[in-house]
């Protein structure tokens, strides 16, 4: 019987959220912070440093609310699934020339 796997708390780090991984789960760049998927009625953008949901208000399309925001890979994932009732998934591998060799 497994006694189960020890670790350290202060050794684990959460993954930053960068546009590689934004991508490797199927968000689909739209601008030069913007970001949308598919399964998603949300923008994603990419403002003061992190990533946030963003709404636009139908009454007034010029305005923007952003109701979450995103720094780790964890919270989009929690985040998304909370919206969309999706499971997030990575839809395409993206190799660095570095990872291949």
């Amino acid at each position: 019987i497994s006694k189960g796997w020890e670790c350290d708390s202060n050794t684990i780090k959460p993954i930053k959220l960068t546009e590689e991984w934004l991508l490797k789960f199927g968000f689909e760049k739209d601008d030069s912070y913007t970001y949308s998927h598919d399964d998603c009625d949300f923008d994603l953008v990419f403002i003061g440093g992190v990533y946030a949901f963003a709404v636009r208000n139908e009454e007034s399309p010029s305005t923007t609310h952003y109701i979450m925001h995103c720094e780790f890979v964890y919270e989009l994932q929690n985040k998304f699934k909370s919206l969309t009732k999706k499971e997030l998934e990575i839809k395409q591998t993206i190799w660095k020339t570095t990872d291949m060799i």
